[in-house]
């Protein structure tokens, strides 16, 4: 647990020296350091080289296998990622709800004055790179150029007359240095005509402090991304920006990252739960009422059959979601069969032929993977394509079996919340676990009273979906086995009462029990007299 403090790491005899303070085994994790030869275990990190935020993240994998906690970095990065994706795809529907929906997208600048070692010049953006990335994901466009003509350490910078051609008239403008005040005081009569300072749209890079760009940003890159889509207008309302900070009306370092008192304490994400609809179906779907007829998911309503599996159907008696003016990303999923594509939420659920017992999620797909059929037992169709669209219109309906069939093709009711088709250490399904969890849902539509009331954003507000997505994606495992063994054990037993009922070995059973307690009575009565 020794600290040794090296001013400068490219004094190598400094950095050698650990060698006498640690021992032999010392191993240096470095961006490059083929110039300055080692005597200790060198390992080389190339996260520097990637242009993909996802990439980039990704080398914590890397990093991890040198300390054995390689599933946990596992599971950090598939949350991460699926809080990304979401992301994204909220800020599609978002663009396409609003007046962004002609196809016309923000306009954003990435860029800085420098007057580095002398050279003066603008610092404009060029892709790829990992901000551009954060464009696109965010709707939003993104203005770059290679036609500088100031050399500055092997890239182009360009002059203020250039820089006022091709970025004035910028909807956003991110600034990512520390230099914005002395900036803008320089050349405040030519930036007052760019139309992002004219509407005080400009942010920096400082809301979490000075260092804290270069090195805790790269672990929240998707919070990163959440606080781009909020400066292009295509974020969540509920969040808050943390890492851009608009330098017109807000402090520098309101949200500065503060020393680590506890290394050993669990990584607690800052991301704001995603709003996005990724628990349906889109509604040009269709689905058999009966072995003639079909009927497109729109037009469904509570108590209508529907096909479940081979010569099966069942009454729908509820749904997850219903919403026919809600705009959603859907993929598309194409086939070799002659059906039309299935158009599913990336989180639902679906059946494939390698996987019949267990489902999938949908955006774990690809191509060739072969979807299940309910033509005849095993029999599947080949992924040939694989789109997105966005459309009006989610649906999740509910069945008994937890089963429906969407355009010929198996699928569950219900979706993933943490983005993989398993949950606790691959021992518990996604599917089973909501099945188990909507069992009050399903009991008492069938035998007693049955409300379907449903919340402004047409998501049955008696199932505690935000609480679900809130505890899956900030608890710790211990605190969400403690909460849920509980809930799976009361919900098991409901379940278990609803099988007695539903079979007729157990109303047979059940039947028996009523008439032996009345018996039993009776004859107590008799002796008792």
């Amino acid at each position: 647990d020794e600290v040794v403090l090296i001013p400068d790491t490219n004094d190598q005899a400094a950095v050698d020296s650990l060698k006498d303070v640690l021992g032999p085994n010392v191993v240096s994790f470095h961006n490059n350091r083929a110039k300055y030869p080692s005597e200790l275990l060198n390992v080389t990190l190339g996260a520097y080289k990637e242009a993909s935020n996802p990439e980039i993240f990704e080398w914590m994998k890397f990093m991890a296998a040198f300390f054995n906690v390689e599933a946990k970095a596992n599971e950090l990065f598939d949350a991460a990622d699926s809080r990304y994706e979401c992301t994204s795809n909220e800020a599609e529907i978002i663009a396409a709800r609003s007046n962004l929906g002609d196809g016309v997208q923000p306009v954003v600048l990435w860029a800085s004055w420098t007057s580095f070692d002398g050279t003066e010049g603008w610092q404009v953006g060029t892709c790829p790179n990992y901000y551009c990335e954060f464009a696109a994901d965010c709707a939003a466009d993104i203005i770059t150029s290679r036609s500088g003509t100031i050399d500055f350490f092997g890239s182009l910078l360009l002059t203020t007359e250039a820089f006022v051609a091709e970025a004035s008239e910028a909807d956003y403008w991110i600034y990512p240095s520390f230099n914005w005040d002395s900036t803008f005081e320089l050349h405040k009569d030519v930036l007052m005509n760019f139309k992002s300072v004219q509407n005080q749209q400009v942010f920096d890079n400082n809301g979490a402090g000075a260092s804290a760009w270069f090195e805790n940003r790269l672990a929240e890159y998707d919070l990163v991304l959440q606080d781009f889509c909020d400066v292009v207008g295509t974020a969540d309302p509920r969040h808050e920006r943390i890492w851009f900070r608009n330098v017109f009306t807000e402090s520098q370092h309101e949200n500065e990252i503060t020393t680590c008192e506890d290394p050993s304490a669990p990584l607690v994400p800052r991301f704001t739960p995603c709003a996005e609809v990724n628990i349906c179906f889109s509604g040009d779907t269709t689905v058999r009422v009966d072995s003639t007829t079909t009927k497109q998911m729109k037009d469904l309503k509570i108590g209508d059959t529907i096909q479940t599996g081979v010569q099966s159907y069942e009454k729908i008696y509820g749904f997850g979601h219903w919403q026919s003016d809600q705009k959603a990303s859907y993929l598309q999923l194409h086939t070799n069969c002659k059906s039309s594509p299935l158009e599913i939420s990336e989180q639902h659920l679906v059946y494939t032929a390698a996987n019949t017992r267990v489902p999938v999620v949908a955006k774990s797909l690809k191509l060739g993977d072969k979807l299940l059929l309910a033509s005849d037992e095993n029999s599947s169709c080949g992924i040939t394509k694989i789109t997105k669209v966005v459309k009006n219109g989610a649906y999740a309906p509910f069945t008994a079996s937890g089963k429906l069939v969407v355009n010929g093709i198996v699928a569950s009711s219900y979706v993933s919340l943490t983005g993989n088709s398993y949950y606790l250490a691959g021992l518990v399904s996604h599917h089973w676990l909501a099945h188990v969890l909507t069992t009050p849902l399903r009991f008492f539509c069938k035998y007693g009273e049955c409300d379907h009331a449903y919340n402004t954003d047409g998501v049955w507000t008696s199932i505690p979906l935000d609480f679900v997505q809130s505890m899956l994606s900030k608890s710790s495992m211990f605190y969400q086995v403690l909460i849920l063994i509980p809930l799976i054990l009361i919900n098991l037993s409901l379940m278990a009462i609803e099988t007695m009922l539903t079979t007729s070995f157990g109303l047979f059973a059940v039947a028996n029990a009523t008439v032996a307690m009345l018996l039993f009575r009776r004859s107590s009565k008799k002796i008792s007299n």
